[in-house]
């Protein structure tokens, strides 16, 4: 168990445990007994969360051995996809949850989670998933606003969008549909539209391509891709439509 925990970065719940877990395979005991064997040999440590709910963490050397064992076992890649599952979820969840009421407790919450969410970022991406990478980062673009993370939430939607760009021509670029009513995130598109502008990619990015992401973020005249000159390839980046 302790190999599989240390998929984690910054701490992990109860909850995440137990999902992680047993989605790799069985226990020998269940997560809590586990948790608490560890506890008692002082592998682990706990610590209030903001919600007032135990908060786990190890120590980085003991990570790093048991990220080893973990490899060792042949689960290092099921843990990784475990967890991105995981905190993507945990992500898309929350996004509606931080417009309301308990929005400081959930931003708070996901202050608590932000190095699992880098992970299962950067993790997402280094497998090709640019779908899974895509949904976490347009669902964390909220709490990056809120919060002050504008430089690593710009610098996350581009690389998913530079993901997209990568992918083979015949290979549909199009992330889910849930991506369509994020209509309030209209503050990251000007900078991911300079950077589709400014790209040298092979595969540009058109319209087509963004529009399941950018629907309803997007000005009207973002989505055409009939205006003249240097703009015909880059039809989200035009900032003076009416000039062209």
């Amino acid at each position: 168990m302790l190999g599989r925990l240390a998929v984690f970065a910054g701490g992990w719940t109860l909850d995440a445990a137990e999902r992680i877990c047993t989605a790799v395979g069985p226990l020998a005991a269940s997560a809590l007994d586990g948790l608490h064997a560890l506890l008692d040999k002082q592998m682990v440590q706990s610590l209030p969360g903001s919600d007032g709910e135990p908060r786990f963490t190890m120590l980085e050397t003991i990570r790093e051995y048991a990220l080893e064992r973990l490899t060792e076992r042949g689960e290092s890649v099921a843990a990784q996809r475990a967890h991105a599952a995981y905190f993507r979820d945990l992500a898309e969840h929350t996004e509606p949850l931080l417009h309301g009421p308990e929005q400081i407790a959930w931003l708070d919450r996901l202050d608590e989670e932000h190095a699992n969410l880098r992970v299962a970022l950067a993790w997402l991406l280094s497998v090709g998933d640019v779908s899974g990478a895509l949904q976490l980062a347009v669902a964390l673009a909220h709490f990056w606003y809120v919060r002050g993370h504008f430089g690593e939430g710009h610098a996350w939607l581009i690389r998913a969008l530079q993901a997209v760009a990568q992918m083979p021509r015949d290979e549909p670029a199009t992330p889910t549909a849930r991506h369509a009513s994020l209509s309030h995130r209209r503050a990251w598109l000007p900078r991911t539209s300079r950077w589709c502008a400014e790209t040298s990619s092979p595969r540009a990015i058109n319209s087509r391509q963004l529009s399941p992401i950018f629907a309803h973020v997007a000005p009207p005249w973002a989505a055409t891709s009939t205006c003249a000159g240097s703009c015909t390839r880059r039809s989200f980046a035009c900032s003076r439509p009416k000039a062209c």
